[in-house]
């Protein structure tokens, strides 16, 4: 690993911020808008913003600014004109998650040969599931391969990351940072710029919350692929 000139303690710090990046984007792709889904938004876009001041990817810029734009015109409404605003809100998401033409949010769907759900990466992702003791939460009705469990699994290797630093066992940390790599390269890769696309060119106006979601993801996953690769020296 290149890590010789990079601290432990910088190494933490590293990977508790991309467990708290991977677990802010895990919940906005789980949870259904509304007063408190923004609440909780809110309370931690700002730490994202602030992780992300010395980054010069502009779809991370692009998509923090695209979602305080939508707070900024939320805080500015009255009683009625909010609810009405949160109502379109949330229509725009049924539209593109909950309808037969919605955008498809399961990894096979992308990569089966017929679009069919439950195919060959649905059992490699339980096996890697398995693998690290990781299920879904209670209540929790989304697929394995939804695109909010793939996140919430690599926030659970980077704090499992962190934890085999702080015990000091450099061979099974060097191997979950290779199993983060890997996760990019056989799943995400293969996939979650496709369902970006496709939420970006949805054919809704004015939808400012999971377009700017999408954006701020598609360059962050870049941007965690390079810093893996990085400390693993690939």
């Amino acid at each position: 690993m290149k890590n010789d000139v990079v601290t432990q303690d910088t190494l933490i710090v590293l990977h508790r911020v991309r467990g708290f990046v991977y677990n802010f984007m895990y919940t906005a792709f789980l949870n259904v808008p509304g007063d408190e889904y923004y609440k909780e938004m809110l309370t931690n876009l700002s730490d994202i913003k602030t992780f992300s001041i010395n980054t010069d990817n502009e779809d991370m810029i692009n998509g923090i600014k695209g979602l305080e734009g939508f707070f900024n015109r939320r805080e500015k409404l009255n009683k009625e004109e909010l609810k009405e605003f949160d109502l379109e809100a949330l229509r725009k998401y049924t539209s593109i998650f909950c309808l037969g033409n919605s955008v498809p949010a399961d990894e096979s769907y992308y990569t089966s040969n017929d679009n069919l759900l439950r195919q060959e990466s649905y059992d490699k992702i339980m096996e890697l599931f398995r693998k690290y003791n990781f299920a879904l939460g209670e209540g929790v009705c989304e697929s394995e391969e939804h695109i909010s469990m793939e996140l919430a699994f690599m926030s659970k290797l980077s704090f499992m990351s962190v934890e085999k630093l702080e015990m000091e066992n450099v061979s099974d940390y060097s191997n979950l940072v290779r199993e983060q790599l890997n996760f990019h390269n056989n799943h995400l890769d293969k996939w979650v710029y496709d369902f970006c696309e496709r939420v970006i060119n949805y054919p809704i106006e004015d939808e400012l919350i999971f377009n700017n979601l999408v954006i701020f993801l598609r360059g962050y996953l870049k941007e965690d692929k390079m810093l893996l690769a990085e400390l693993i020296g690939d």
